[in-house]
Order: structure tokens, then C-alpha cells, then sequence
């Protein structure tokens, strides 16, 4: 049945419209089923007279029956004169009250360089608001990330508490060079590694390749040390937009590098999307096979240039995948990810600065999920497949 369904949407469109300051933007995504198009779902961007995303709403799935959308989801942005986002209200449909309710409030605070320096998410109690998680970002002297510290509020003893850590070493020219990935233990109040991810640029700071390593030993013998999982390696057309991705794993037995999946990236004459190709490794026969893979053809309507602009800023892979998702690029920007299961509701949000960002989907079920992307007020959206 996973098989089948897995099929039935290889191939979506995304149908996106685009306005000017003070319109609306609406997003329709629709699925190829038994050889027709058939409505998927719907997205709604709302911005003010600055141009500032002030309201994204999203829909449950279409109802065949009725012909009809439903409510589901919607975020409600208060921004700055400049258009940083000061806070955001995210509201679920009660289809019982027909009636918007609270569920999670984030609010930010920025240094003189419009960067961000605390993101504190609270979640909806009643009508007063629970403090959850807390994000703080540390920056060098020339304004790189070193930093990213996320803490968890204990409501016993009313504070703060280390829960993850990423410390950042970066390139003269302000990209990453290597990152690392830290865990608090509760039990020694100390730091202890988790994974690691080195890059490597061409000379327009474009991404080449990268490796990802996990901190792997027992605490019985005391040893410990990385051990390759994965890399990648990127290659561009003239115009500098992604052409091809290649990725391997690492297989322990052999120690030694295989192949895993691929992507083929075509685009327009005005460097818009117009189709996205997931080939996946058959080790049997040897050979790359589009059986798991992924077809994404983009069309639009009016003009194009919020959606396919962000969506070439950030590579996100692997797609198909099993536990992680990655999002790389945007350098130096700040982005909302949200990924949105089949239903129509939220499973995951972060937000992520640019360079290298993961995103674990192990304790998601498989199937498939719309990857939501906003930055500096620009909206994309991808299609996530979870084997």
C-alpha cells in the first residue's frame, strides 16, 4: 500500500501566484493520480503595505466530496520597521467552534546588525503562554556564526537548561568550514559530541562538498572517535544554479564509500525551477534507478520571483530519505523551516541560520511531507518523501 501510494505521487505541480506589497499570495499544490491532477494543498501568503509576510495560512486536503478546502493552520507575524520578525503567533483550526486557537508563540530579539540573538518558543497553556525552548547565536567580530545554543525550560525549577549546542568554525570569506554538534549531559553537566560536518567551496563560496561524521565509541572502553556516514558533492551550470548532486554513504563493513542517490536540476531561461530528477542506487544491478526516486516539474503563473529565488538559495537532501533531512545554503540568512505531513499539520519547526542545518525525521512515519522554507519574507515550498 506504501508502494502504491509512493507512485501515486512522484510527480506534483505547484501552482504559485505572486503580488506586490500589501497582496496576497496563494500556492496551490497539486498531486498526478491514476493520470489526472487532482487538488493537494493550499497555501496563502498575506504581506502589508512594506512587502513583510505578516500572515501564512495553510489548508487541510481537499475534500473530493465537497469541493471544498479546510482550515488548518495559520501564523500570524508581528514585524519591525525594517521587516525583522518580532514575534509569531502559530493558530490550529477547531473545526468544532469553527474557531482559531493559540498552540505556539515565538519571539525574537536581534543585535544592531539585524542579526538574530534569541529566539524563545513558548507553547499556548490556557490563555497564558509556557515557556519551551530557547535559541542563542554568538557571532564573531567580523559577524559569523560561532555559536548556536539551545536550551529547555525545566518548569520545576523555573530556569533555563542546556539541551544542544553547534559551534561553528568558518572560512575567511565567511562560509563554514566545519561544525560541530554537541549534546548536554544531565549527569556530568558537560558537553558531549554527537556529529560533525566539514565543507568545502568553489570560488563564488558555492558549496562542493561536504562530509558528515558521528562521534561513535562506548563508555566502557573509553574510546571514542568520528566515523564517517555520508558526503556529498555539488556541481553547477554557468549561470551558478545546482545542477547535479551526488551522494554516498559510508559503508562500515567494507570501509569504503557507495553510492546512494543523485539529483538532476533543470531550469528556465529566468532561472526559475522547472524540474527536479531523484535517481537512487541500485547496488544489485550497479546501476542508478528512478524506483524510489523523485520527479518534481514546477510551473507558475504570474510573476516568479519570491518562490523559485529562495528555492535556489537552500539545497535540501537527501529526497527521498529515511532519518535526516538536510538544508544547506542562504548564506548567512535566517530561515523558518516547517515541515507539513499529508494532513495538513505542523510536525516540525525550527529556525535555521544559513550554511549547513539537519533536521531528524526519525520519529516521523514514512510517507510524504510539504518542506516549507520562509526567509527575509520569501516563501518556498518542496515536496519530502520519508521512506
Amino acid at each position: 500500500m506504501k508502494k502504491l501510494l509512493l507512485i501515486s505521487l512522484l510527480v506534483s505541480f505547484s501552482l504559485r501566484s505572486f503580488g506586490q506589497s500589501g497582496e496576497t499570495i496563494t500556492e496551490l499544490q497539486q498531486l498526478w493520480q491514476n493520470n489526472s491532477l487532482h487538488n493537494f494543498q493550499l497555501f496563502t501568503y498575506s504581506y502589508d503595505s512594506h512587502g513583510y509576510l505578516v500572515n501564512y495560512q495553510s489548508t487541510s486536503l481537499w475534500d473530493s466530496t465537497t469541493k471544498t478546502w479546510g482550515n488548518d493552520a495559520q501564523y500570524n507575524n508581528t514585524n519591525s520597521s525594517n521587516g525583522l520578525t518580532m514575534q509569531s503567533i502559530e493558530q490550529f483550526w477547531n473545526p468544532t467552534s469553527k474557531s482559531w486557537y493559540n498552540s505556539q508563540r515565538d519571539t525574537f530579539t536581534y543585535n544592531g546588525s539585524n542579526q538574530e540573538l534569541t529566539y524563545v518558543v513558548q507553547n499556548a497553556n490556557g490563555t497564558n503562554w509556557q515557556n519551551s525552548a530557547k535559541y542563542s547565536y554568538t557571532y564573531d567580530g567580523n559577524g559569523y556564526l560561532t555559536n548556536e545554543l539551545i536550551t529547555v525550560w525545566i518548569s520545576r525549577t523555573n530556569s533555563w537548561r542546556n539541551n544542544t549546542q553547534f559551534n561553528y568554525t568558518n572560512n575567511s570569506n565567511g562560509t563554514v568550514n566545519q561544525y560541530i554538534d554537541q549534546t548536554w549531559d544531565t549527569v556530568t553537566n558537560s558537553w558531549k559530541n554527537v556529529a560533525n560536518t566539514s565543507y568545502t567551496y568553489n570560488g563564488s563560496k558555492e558549496e562542493l562538498s561536504f562530509v558528515y561524521q558521528n562521534w561513535v565509541g562506548t563508555k566502557m572502553m573509553g574510546v571514542y572517535q568520528w566515523q564517517n556516514s555520508e558526503q556529498a558533492f555539488y556541481t553547477y551550470d554557468g549561470n551558478g544554479y545546482l545542477k547535479n548532486l551526488s551522494q554516498e554513504n559510508w559503508d562500515t563493513t567494507g570501509k569504503s564509500w557507495i553510492n546512494s542517490l543523485q539529483g538532476n536540476y533543470t531550469y528556465n531561461s529566468d532561472g526559475t525551477e522547472k524540474q527536479d530528477s531523484i535517481l537512487t542506487w541500485n547496488s544489485g544491478t550497479n546501476s542508478w534507478t528512478n524506483a524510489n526516486g523523485e520527479l518534481i516539474t514546477f510551473t507558475y503563473s504570474g510573476t516568479s520571483g519570491i518562490a523559485p529565488t529562495i528555492a535556489n538559495n537552500f539545497q535540501v537532501y537527501p529526497n527521498p530519505t529515511n532519518d535526516r533531512l538536510n538544508i544547506t545554503g542562504g548564506e548567512n540568512e535566517k530561515a523558518t523551516i516547517r515541515l507539513i505531513n499529508i494532513t495538513g499539520e505542523t510536525v516540525c519547526s525550527e529556525n535555521v541560520f544559513g550554511g549547513s542545518n539537519t533536521i531528524s525525521l526519525k520519529n516521523l512515519p514514512a510517507g510524504v511531507y510539504s518542506l516549507i522554507i520562509e526567509s527575509n519574507g520569501k516563501i518556498a515550498a518542496r515536496k519530502i518523501i520519508k521512506n
